[in-house]
């Protein structure tokens, strides 16, 4: 399961502002000014918008 958190504040130590951070099977996958969740859904996942 995907799990996506929009406008976090981050400091990794020092700061680095809002970001979003993508996590799956509790591990930080990606940290980003802007992550789409379209931009990682096949096709066939983009209607199910229950995951989110």
């Amino acid at each position: 399961m995907l799990t996506l958190i929009k406008n976090v504040e981050i400091f990794a130590p020092e700061r680095l502002g809002r970001k979003d951070v993508l996590i799956a099977a509790s591990k930080i996958l990606t940290v980003g000014d802007v992550i789409r969740k379209d931009a990682f859904l096949s096709k066939s996942e983009q209607h199910c918008y229950y995951y989110f």
